[in-house]
């Protein structure tokens, strides 16, 4: 069982840094917003990047952010994760 849940989290580990380096190089020509995670004192990491439509603040249960607010509440690895904008995208990309 120890070895199985090592094999995942470094699978979603790999999966995540390359996800993460794709978002990042991928210029966004449209508002979006960035959810990070932390587990405990270790440093907050980019884990996606979502389209701004995909929060739905007005609506309960919404859209994304109500998904990442049941990921902390069921999460058993204790993971905290929230999101951050809507960030726009800046001029010299558009």
């Amino acid at each position: 069982m120890g070895r199985r849940l090592l094999c995942v989290v470094l699978c979603v580990f790999s999966l995540t840094a390359v996800s993460t380096e794709v978002a990042v190089a991928t210029p966004r020509q449209d508002a979006y917003y960035e959810v990070w995670c932390q587990l405990g004192d270790a440093d907050p990491i980019l884990v996606k990047v979502v389209d701004a439509n995909a929060i739905q603040e007005e609506k309960d249960p919404g859209g994304k952010d109500t998904a990442t607010d049941q990921y902390n509440v069921h999460n058993p690895q204790g993971w905290v994760c929230w999101e951050v904008g809507p960030i726009s995208p800046s001029p010299d990309r558009v």
